[in-house]
C-alpha cells in the first residue's frame, strides 16, 4: 500500500465517523428520484439485468440508486466505511450489492468480470494520475455494450 492508498483509508475513516455528507447513504429513493441521482439525462437507458461498476462511489447514494433501476452493482472502494453505507442501504431496500475493499488504481481483484457500465463519481481527484484507473478499467475489466 502507497502513501496514496494509506492518506484516502485515513481521510475517509474520519469524513465516515464525522457523517460527512458523501458518506451518508440515500435511504429515501424510488425509481424516479434513483434516475435523477445517477442519470438524469437518460443516457443510460435500461438498466435492467446491466453490471454496472462504481469506482469510489461507496456510501449508499450512487449503488442504491442504480439498483433500484434494477442493475446489478459492484462497488470498489478504498474506505471499508464507505462500504458499510453500501451495504446499509441495500438492506434498507431489500437489495443485493457487492463491495469490494480495494483501490481503483488496482482493479485485479475484480479478474476477470465484466460491466456494461462503470460510473465513477466524483472520486478521480482522490489519485494522483487519472490514468491509472482508466487503464486499470481498460485491462481487468471488459466492457459489454458499450456506447459513446
Amino acid at each position: 500500500m502507497d502513501e496514496v492508498a494509506r492518506y484516502n483509508i485515513e481521510r475517509w475513516a474520519a469524513l465516515v465517523k464525522a457523517n460527512a455528507l458523501f458518506t451518508r447513504p440515500h435511504l429515501d429513493l424510488d425509481a424516479d428520484t434513483a434516475r435523477q441521482r445517477v442519470d438524469p439525462d437518460g443516457m443510460f437507458g435500461d438498466l435492467s439485468g446491466r453490471d454496472v461498476l462504481l469506482l469510489g462511489g461507496g456510501g449508499g447514494q450512487q449503488s442504491s440508486a442504480f439498483a433500484l433501476l434494477g442493475a446489478c452493482v459492484t462497488v470498489v472502494d478504498i474506505a471499508q466505511g464507505q462500504l458499510e453505507g453500501d451495504q446499509q442501504a441495500a438492506e434498507h431496500y431489500g437489495l443485493t450489492i457487492t463491495t469490494q475493499q480495494g483501490d481503483m488504481r488496482d482493479l485485479s481483484a475484480l479478474g476477470d468480470a465484466r460491466f456494461d457500465l462503470v460510473y465513477q463519481p466524483y472520486s478521480l481527484n482522490f489519485v494522483p494520475d487519472a490514468h491509472e484507473v482508466f487503464t486499470q478499467v481498460g485491462v481487468c475489466c471488459v466492457l459489454v455494450g458499450c456506447t459513446t
